[in-house]
């Protein structure tokens, strides 16, 4: 199936930062994206740099 081939391994690669930006990038402003860019934010942002 396509999905197991390519789907699912491209998303299991994805980080924090890279979800964020996919998000920003390719989100339309919904209230659930807005909630999951807050809680990624504040992720990133307790991570030690």
């Amino acid at each position: 199936m396509i999905v197991t081939k390519r789907i699912v391994p491209w998303a299991n690669s994805l980080t924090e930062k890279g979800e964020l930006s996919q998000i920003e990038r390719f989100g339309e402003s919904a209230w659930c994206e807005k909630r999951w860019i807050e809680d990624y934010e504040q992720f990133l942002c307790a991570q030690p740099q």
